[in-house]
Order: C-alpha cells, then structure tokens, then sequence
C-alpha cells in the first residue's frame, strides 16, 4: 500500500498536468482539499468498508485518499468528462472503475447499493429537471448536492455509510427544514456535520460541511471542525466514532439538529453560556423580553406598531446593530422593531447591550448564518436566551454611559473654547481640571501589556525634568509602534496567502524609503502599522457583510472580538505615531540645547499624545492579554496551560490557568482571548525575559542584526538598557521578508 501523502502529491501534479492551461483553474475550483481528503481516509480506515462509490469523483482525489487506507474490494467512481474519468481510471489503477456518465444515473457497470459512499461535489449548482426526477422531487429549490445526497441515499446497503460536502446554507436557508426531512423521507439521518473552514479550498473563500449521514431515524447530531494538524484529526475521528465529545468545540460537541445555525454559531453560543456563567447574570426568553416585534419595510416609515420608549430596532444583516431610533438604521426588512418589556429590560441599555457588551456581541453571533452575508433569522431571535443584569444595574450602567457622554461632550466643549479666544484661558483652565476630580491614569496603565505599561510607569514615577520624562515618552511611542507592527507581523506571516499577497508591498515600501528591519528604527515601525493596519481595516469592513473575512481575521489575529480589531486597525494611531515620530525628529538628542519652556511644550505635546492613544486603547487589552506560556497539560481536548499574565507594571507576574484550543510553545509570548480561547503567537520581536547580568526581568524590543548576534533595547530598564541576545525566531522572520527583496533583485 503506498503512502497516503506521496499519493496525493503524485495526484496532484498530475491533476494539474494533464488537462489543458484554459481548463486549468476549472480543476483547482473542483480539488478536494488534502486536509478533507486525509479526514476522509481516516474515517474510511476506521469503517473498512468492502465497497466504495465516489459518484462525483473528479480526478479521484477522495477514491485515492479512501484506497491508500482501507482494503475495500470495489473502488468505484462516477465523472461526467469523459478525459477526467479517463485519467482518474488511469491513475486509480486496477483496482477501481471509473464510469464516465451522470452522477444521478444508475449505470449498469454500477452495484446496486453500497458500504460507503463519498462525494465531495462543486457547491452552489442547480439541478438540472432529469436530475430532479432521478431524485423523486418534486421542487426545483435544491442544490445539486443535496439532490445528489437524497439520491445516493438509496444506494446505500443495510448499514452503509455517506460522507458527502455542502454549502454552509445546508443548515441555515428557508429551505433547510425540507432538504432534511427529504433526507429523512429517504431512510437516512444525518449522523455529522464537520465544519470544513472558510479559505481551505482553492479559489473560493465559502465554508462548507462534510456530513456524515447513515441509514436510521434522526438523533442528535456530533458537530466538529476540520484542521490541517494531524494530532487534530485523529482525536476528531475518535470522538466522532465514538460520538463522546471531549474537549474544545472543534473536536466534537452533541447537538439537536433542529438547533445547530452553523459551527461559527454554535462556539459563539458555547462562548456565550462560559461567559454568562461568569457574569452571573439572569436567563430570559427573547420572546419575554420583546413580547412584540414587526419587521420595518422600506416603503414605510412607520409600521403597526407605535414608535415609543419601549421601542429598539435591530438590524438583522451583516453585523447586527441596535438603536432606539429608527433614522439611525436604514429602514428595510432587514430592520426588525422590537417592543420591550419595561419590567424586564431598560431598552438604552439594550442597545449598548447589543452593540458593545461581549455578551450581546456574542448573542447575535450564536444565531447568524449564510454564505457570504450573516444574517439572523426573527424566529431565531425570538427563540434564543437572553441574559441580561438586573433593571436597576442596567439603569445604574445607562446613567453612568450618560454621564461618560456628559464628560465627553464638555471636554470637546471646553477644547474648542480654548482656541476661540472668547473666554478666560484661566478660567477654562479651572473648568477642566475639575470636569473628573479623581484621577484614574495609573488604573488604565494597569491594564496595557507590560511592554508598554513599564515605560508609562517609569514616566509616570519620574519627577526629574521635562526632558528627561519626554525622552521616556519617546521612546513610549518607539516601543508602541513596534509593539503593534509585531502583531500585524505576527498574524500576516501566520497565514501564506495573505503574507504572499502583502509582504511583497510591504518590503517595496520600506525598500523606497531606505528603511530595513535589519536595523528597526521608528520608523520602519511605524511603516509596518501603516501599511499592515490598512490591510486589517478593509478586511474588517468586508468581515461585516463576508463570514470568510471574519473567519480569516479570527484564523490570523486568533480572536474574533471587534473591539480588539478595531483597536488594532484604528487609523488615529498612525496619527499619532506620526506625530510622535515626527516630534522625536525635531527634538531628540537635543541635550543641553534645549531651554526649560521648549521641553516643558514638548513633554506637554507628548503627554497629550498619550491620552489621545489612550481613548483609542481604552481597556480593550483586557480583552486581548499578553502571556507567556509555561506547563501545561493537554485534557479531553483541551490545553489547560500555567501561564505568566504579562500585564500591568508588577513583577514578579501574576500566574494564571488558561484553557486553549490551540497548544500553545513554552516561553513564546501570545496575545491571548480567554473567552475564545485562542491567541497569536508573536514573532519574537519583543522579548520578556531577565536581563543577562542582573536578572532582573525586562522587556526588550528587536533593535538591529550585527555581525554575530542581534541588539535589543530596554525603554524601561536602565540598569541594562542594551544587550546582545541571539534569536532564531527573529532570524527566521527577517528572512520572510528579506524573501521578496530577493526575488526582485534577481
């Protein structure tokens, strides 16, 4: 038996060679993915069956896969071009027999029933009406695999088994409830739904679903997800032969069909219970809370129901937003009015509920569904819980949102009076310094990664001169800038098609402006920003109308919290990091030139800085928390790991217990999302660690390559503010992108 990857490589290469160039892309568009292709092997392994139909089988990707790993006698496949089924014949060998004819069509060189069935078909095709009748339908609303399925249903034997790919609509369109009950009108169950994700078929980026499905009555379903690691899998055929969960969501969960939207929902609702638990807030139905609803039509500005303070209207597509004035959302059928149950819920906290809470957030995740698109469906909202705090916190959270607005709105009051020259400069000083009497900045510093919060600290504590405390904050903005150019490094050389894509762009740009990580200088830093925060942005817009947008900035920046991602992209940082830059070029090194009234000016422009970075921050790293990994163990599927929680000032570190759904690499650092429990591993730009001669622990930031080390700088440990530290990681970064240079200049 040859091995199962010299096979699939070898099928591969000859895939892509024997048909002409024109046709080429039609044949990568319809390649099994290796990763759906060994899933499948090993489950066929498990099964053993004697034999096998692949009635859409292409070149024979899945057949390959399914022989390399069982001893089946019949290896049968079905192709409707004429050449591929020549060549997936000739390739497959003897063993098998590969009829050139309709998949729909029961050929004569054809069993009659099978032990396995495997089809991995293109999604999105309609029936054609031959199709159609070969089914026994008597509509014209199904696709072509879920006709294909009805119709390979009765091919199956006595205790045969299917395993064929749809559409992520298969479980959330008008039509879903009618495919599964013709499933069920066929003999058969849907016995598993294994999500394949967004991005792992070529030349598309839709998700789909491999289904397990077998002859029965419907039970609950076992709901996984696919992953390219091999360790990964083999626990998911565990769990899924076994139909005993353990673990996180990807390697197996039980679930009523009737109640399983889609896997994205699904981790979302089990993110939500977590997190509710911990908020120990109370469980409501939606349909308690809105004990009315009607969906608003573009053609009317006002529907039955009146417009008063028990009113909130939800939009229903894309990513959901609430409001309780119908102007602020465009008036569609996709807006829906809600009328409120005053007892229950304050609707101004509603809407803050829906649009900012991580619980609310996460609510409208648990019940979004579609291909490209999310949407949420009324009845689905109308079915699911709702937890919420009691009235008079919710009311005590309005009241204080409303007094944030106050203050925000007299501080943007109070600036604009100060350059108008119509009042008292000592008089609007006076005003500000006490519109918040009780200063909270050493509390906010607390809560950024050490990284930053050590230099905001040592310029807090500091009481010697302007210029000496403006020099730490310039080097406050250094470390910031590359802090967050390591992230977007960090999550874009995660991913190699879209590293591919960019960091060609990225080293032209730093190429033109004489600027080199070799020698990482602000700003080479804050190019990176500019360049990769751009990219992240038009992705986050597009993530709101494509799942596969969001799924990508999950898969790369390791969490799905919009907060955290509009943070990271927030264009006023570059702002900010350009001015800072631009102040450290005027004024840096200016020691002894520089009188006390023009360093006082500077420090004051800096600090100002500061605060402007720190509405953008605002608490959101809480959400998104530097750690370092140390032991852990690896439990029913879960990685239960002791790790140093990297934030705020204080060392010795705070240790924490983390559950992840990724292993995560002892003394690496990682950005980590605790609620969904996954991170990004950083590229070790940034280092955490004791300083080489006094052991004290520091934070030391990538400075530049010399001949036979690399040099690091401290921004807050003056003791040992340089030191050499050799580092393969940042080596092994460099060269990923020293990689397009190379290509251009040869």
């Amino acid at each position: 038996m040859r091995d199962f990857d010299t096979i699939y490589d070898e099928l591969r290469a000859n895939q892509l060679n024997y048909v002409p160039s024109p046709d080429s892309d039609n044949i990568q568009s319809h390649s099994s993915p290796k990763m759906l292709v060994d899933f499948v092997a090993r489950i066929v392994k498990r099964l053993q069956p004697r034999t096998i139909l692949d009635p859409v089988c292409g070149h024979g990707m899945l057949l390959a896969g399914a022989g390399a790993l069982s001893d089946a006698e019949i290896l049968h496949g079905v192709e409707i071009n004429k050449e591929v089924a020549e060549f997936a014949s000739v390739f497959l060998g003897a063993r098998s027999n590969v009829v050139c004819g309709d998949a729909f069509n029961q050929g004569s060189e054809l069993l009659e029933e099978y032990d396995l069935i495997i089809a991995d078909p293109p999604l999105g095709m309609k029936l054609r009406g031959e199709q159609i009748e070969a089914c026994g339908l008597n509509s014209r609303s199904f696709d072509f695999s879920e006709g294909l399925i009805i119709r390979s249903a009765s091919r199956l034997s006595e205790h045969g088994k299917m395993m064929a790919v749809v559409g992520p609509l298969f479980f959330y369109s008008s039509k879903s409830k009618k495919v599964h009950n013709a499933i069920q009108d066929a003999g058969c169950r849907i016995s598993a739904a294994i999500h394949i994700p967004a991005g792992t078929r070529q030349n598309t980026s839709i998700a789909s679903y491999l289904l397990l499905v077998e002859s029965g009555n419907q039970e609950d379903i076992f709901v996984g997800q696919l992953s390219e690691d091999p360790t990964h899998q083999q626990y998911l055929v565990n769990n899924l032969m076994r139909r005993k969960p353990k673990g996180n969501p990807s390697l197996g969960r039980i679930c009523p069909l009737s109640d399983f939207l889609g896997y994205e929902a699904f981790v979302a609702q089990e993110n939500l219970s977590r997190l509710a638990r911990k908020c120990e807030w109370e469980k409501y139905s939606a349909e308690a809370v809105f004990p009315q609803h009607e969906p608003m039509r573009r053609e009317e500005s006002n529907g039955e129901l009146s417009v008063d303070t028990e009113s909130l209207f939800l939009k229903l597509v894309g990513r959901g937003r609430a409001s309780t004035q119908l102007d602020d959302l465009r008036p569609s059928k996709e807006v829906i009015h809600l009328k409120v149950d005053l007892e229950i819920a304050d609707p101004n906290f509603l809407v803050y509920w829906f649009n900012e809470s991580r619980v609310g957030r996460l609510s409208l995740d648990a019940l979004q569904g579609g291909a490209t698109i999310p949407r949420i469906r009324t009845t689905e909202l109308l079915r699911s819980k709702i937890y919420l705090p009691p009235l008079r916190e919710q009311r005590i959270v309005v009241e204080a949102a409303a007094y944030l607005r106050k203050i925000r709105a007299e501080a943007d009051e109070l600036e604009s009076a100060l350059f108008s020259g119509t009042e008292s400069t000592e008089d609007l000083r006076e005003r500000i310094l006490y519109i918040n009497q009780e200063d909270r900045y050493e509390d906010w510093i607390e809560t950024l990664p050490f990284p930053l919060a050590s230099i905001l600290w040592r310029h807090h504590a500091s009481k010697r001169s302007d210029q000496y405390r403006y020099e730490i904050l310039l080097h406050f903005f250094e470390a910031a800038a590359a802090f967050l150019a390591t992230i977007h490094l960090s999550a874009f050389m995660s991913n190699d098609e879209i590293w591919e894509e960019n960091g060609r762009s990225l080293e032209e740009k730093l190429s033109v402006q004489n600027l080199s990580l070799d020698r990482a200088t602000f700003g080479a830093w804050k190019l990176i920003v500019e360049k990769l925060s751009s990219v992240c942005s038009s992705i986050i817009k597009k993530s709101e109308k494509s799942p596969e947008h969001e799924s990508l900035l999950q898969r790369i920046y390791g969490t799905p919290d919009h907060r955290v991602m509009e943070m990271l992209s927030d264009s006023d940082i570059l702002r900010i990091l350009q001015q800072a830059n631009k102040i450290r070029n005027d004024w840096h090194g200016h020691r002894g030139a520089i009188s006390d009234n023009d360093a006082k000016d500077v420090h004051g422009q800096l600090v100002d800085l500061v605060q402007q970075l720190r509405g953008i921050f605002g608490r959101n790293w809480q959400r998104y928390e530097l750690i370092q990994p140390g032991d852990g163990r690896y439990q029913q599927g879960v990685h239960r790991i002791t790790c140093e929680r990297l934030m705020g000032t204080k060392t010795p570190f705070e240790e924490q217990i983390y559950e992840s759904a990724q292993p995560l690499e002892s003394e690496s650092l990682y950005l980590f999302d605790s609620v969904n429990r996954s991170g990004i591993q950083l590229r070790p730009f940034i280092a955490v660690m004791p300083s080489p001669e006094n052991q004290t622990v520091a934070c030391f930031i990538f400075n530049r390559v010399e001949k036979d080390s690399t040099r690091w700088v401290s921004y807050h440990f003056e003791h040992e503010s340089e030191i050499k530290h050799a580092s393969r990681g940042v080596d092994d970064a460099l060269a990923m992108l020293k990689r397009f240079k190379g290509e251009a200049e040869a």
